[in-house]
């Protein structure tokens, strides 16, 4: 929560808009010294004109399991988490640009719901986790 406030004024300075304020529940809690941690900030900011989301009756307040245990990446977020907001900001067949791929949750994300995909890591320790689930979400998609 703490960084949120710099992000967006960082974003704003290069050119995006702030358009809302979501939270994700999540089915655990960090420890801290004032508050449990049960729940992350994402910035929904946008460049250009307005566009709608496309499931208008979803909330501000998004609950997704968190991933415990087994994660392939420190931060690693949800695939489920990542294709509410991916199905909501784009069409099938639109790009999505994920400049921070880690193990490539945003990028099976996009793949699960059509959507291509541009994965950006530096890391390739990373690039290879989520090139080996990339294939993986592939094999799966094909048994169906």
């Amino acid at each position: 929560g703490r960084n949120v406030a710099e992000l967006q004024k960082q974003a704003e300075k290069v050119g995006f808009k702030f358009q809302n304020l979501l939270v994700w529940e999540k089915n655990n809690a960090t420890p801290n010294k004032f508050y449990l941690n049960a729940c992350e900030f994402i910035l929904m900011l946008r460049k250009g004109g307005e566009r709608w989301i496309n499931n208008m009756g979803s909330k501000t307040l998004l609950k997704c399991p968190n991933i415990i245990g087994g994660k392939n990446h420190p931060t690693e977020k949800p695939v489920p988490l990542m294709e509410i907001l991916i199905a909501n900001s784009t069409n099938e067949n639109e790009i999505v640009l994920e400049p921070f791929a880690g193990a490539g949750a945003t990028c099976i994300a996009a793949k699960n719901l059509n959507r291509r995909f541009i994965g950006v890591e530096i890391d390739p320790k990373y690039c290879e986790v989520a090139n080996k689930r990339l294939d993986e979400s592939q094999r799966q998609q094909m048994l169906f």
